[in-house]
């Protein structure tokens, strides 16, 4: 099929469904292989200021369009994928034959195999560091897609993450917890059957973090909700995951100090506590990994006892992502080629978000050196700050008590 398609791109009068960035980067990248005839769009102000003028292309609304046997439609705007599909389909112009999103069109005009990857934000991490490689950017064409936006609310991403994964060759998903991830899995049979499915373990893991015990995090949830209000200095407040431990002392007003100095001890956490709270979220990566081709329990009960693996509850750090990194290459039929580690970093330190902070009590006994004065980052919604423990204990502490009595102030007993 793959053939057929990129025959028809290269043959036949290409028309640009969309006149947003989208479809300017597919017209500077390919105008001088393939034959741009004009753009369409829906929306008839659009064809009155021809925003593709500038670039020799003129915009016609579809419902003037006269589509012909020698024409074939790419949509270039992912974000209303599924509207524009329909109208096509509507129309009776038919999938891959006359019309291809601008994703999938990149990957064959490149001739290049298509790497389809859905998951967390660990395979977003995996990714950009398949991206810096160059046996695979010569080779392979990589499409990511972040759990998140495939609920209900991006039914478009959902149309054309499925119109891509026909087309695929290589499939990489995540075996997760996740159950707005899970809805989403596409069944073997929707691919051809040379498509080589890579399944990676990929459990939400909080053995550094016993704090966390639950999903809910009724402050953030709070802030979220009431986002449009004037009086409250969001760039004061944003929490990575609700502190059970903080959560009880702030309702039961004990000083922001003194929560500090608490969770600070070293032996908050007794030793069995912590071994065993760890050995427990390491049980649930060996639950997934039955079902994953990359496994991650057996190395992470080797290299990350005493050494820091997670940088939260879903993101991997470097030396994980190294690991899964090497395996998948293994599958993809390549040889791993070593990549400076500082690479690998910047692309984590740029593509995750918070870190969670790591109790001193859970280092002392896990028997973890080097984090006494480790810097956390913090993604605040205006900026991103990093904090020793103390630091970030504190500031959590401080938004949580504004919170409560934001809450009180409105009347508000429960979230």
């Amino acid at each position: 099929m793959n053939y057929e398609i990129s025959k028809n791109l290269k043959e036949k009068n290409i028309i640009l469904f969309g006149v947003n960035d989208e479809a300017i980067e597919f017209y500077q990248k390919y105008h001088d292989i393939i034959h741009i005839a004009y753009c369409v769009t829906s929306y008839s102000e659009n064809v009155i200021l021809q925003p593709m003028k500038e670039y020799g292309l003129e915009t016609v609304l579809y419902d003037n369009m006269q589509i012909t046997g020698e024409d074939y439609i790419v949509i270039c705007d992912s974000q209303y994928f599924q509207s524009l599909e329909r109208r096509l389909q509507t129309d009776g112009i038919q999938e891959y034959k006359q019309y291809i999103s601008s994703k999938l069109a990149t990957g064959i005009l490149e001739e290049k195999k298509i790497v389809l990857l859905i998951g967390s934000e660990c395979l977003r991490l995996l990714a950009r560091a398949l991206e810096t490689m160059k046996d695979v950017t010569e080779n392979f064409f990589c499409i990511y897609y972040v759990e998140s936006e495939l609920l209900k609310a991006y039914q478009n991403r959902i149309a054309e993450y499925r119109h891509i994964a026909k087309c695929s060759d290589i499939y990489i998903l995540s075996i997760c917890d996740k159950e707005m991830y899970k809805a989403k899995v596409i069944p073997q049979n929707f691919f051809v059957k040379e498509c080589l499915r890579i399944s990676v373990s990929d459990y939400t893991f909080n053995g550094y973090y016993p704090q966390i015990i639950t999903n809910r995090d009724e402050y953030s949830s709070f802030l979220f909700r009431e986002r449009e209000r004037f009086d409250i200095p969001y760039y004061t407040l944003a929490l990575a995951k609700e502190d059970c431990n903080l959560r009880d002392y702030v309702y039961n007003n004990v000083p922001v100090e003194e929560i500090v100095e608490r969770v600070s001890d070293p032996e908050f956490y007794s030793k069995n506590q912590v071994q065993q709270h760890f050995t427990g979220a390491l049980e649930k990566i060996r639950q997934s990994d039955a079902a994953a081709d990359v496994k991650l329990a057996e190395f992470m009960d080797q290299y990350c006892r005493h050494r820091v693996g997670y940088r939260n509850l879903d993101e991997w750090n470097v030396f994980i992502l190294c690991y899964v990194l090497r395996q998948v290459l293994n599958k993809m039929g390549l040889e791993w080629v070593e990549i400076e580690e500082s690479q690998l970093e910047s692309i984590v330190k740029e593509n995750s978000g918070s870190e969670l902070p790591i109790y001193p009590s859970v280092l002392r006994h896990l028997g973890i050196d080097g984090y006494d004065d480790k810097k956390y980052k913090v993604v605040s919604y205006y900026q991103t700050r990093y904090m020793n423990f103390k630091e970030y204990i504190k500031y959590c502490a401080e938004c949580m008590y504004q919170i409560k009595e934001l809450r009180e102030f409105l009347g508000i007993e429960e979230i």
